[in-house]
């Protein structure tokens, strides 16, 4: 293992491209921006079955029970011997990533202000 410390937003975009895949055991995800980060470099994403990344992911990535150390396992091995296998999710994790950006979010956090301010 090794530990990289700072890298560049173009170092964690050769990173993620070069992964096997990228797992976030999160227990509690506000979002699961990690997940779509990794999603968008077109990394396979492997994560927690928390309902947040669920709704993020969809069906580009693959879940496991955070709090089971075997089921995460399991789900690390699996990916890992039928790499290929999983390539679909990869291009679906490309496709679901599509859906967000920053300006649409900026957009609707607006249209919320305006609804409240003309309450």
């Amino acid at each position: 293992m090794e530990f990289l410390g700072y890298v560049t937003d173009e170092e964690l975009g050769e990173l993620y491209r070069g992964a096997i895949c990228v797992i976030v055991p999160s227990l509690m995800e506000g979002f699961g921006l990690p997940a779509l980060e990794a999603m968008e470099r077109g990394a396979l994403v492997v994560t927690s079955n928390i309902s947040s990344l669920r709704e993020i992911c969809r069906d580009a990535a693959l879940y496991f029970d955070p709090n089971s150390t075997d089921d995460m396992s399991r789900m690390m091995m699996d990916v890992y011997k039928k790499k290929n296998k999983f390539r679909i999710n990869k291009n679906k994790g490309l496709a679901r990533a599509k859906d967000f950006s920053w300006e649409m979010m900026a957009e609707q956090t607006l249209k919320v202000y305006e609804s409240c301010v003309s309450l």
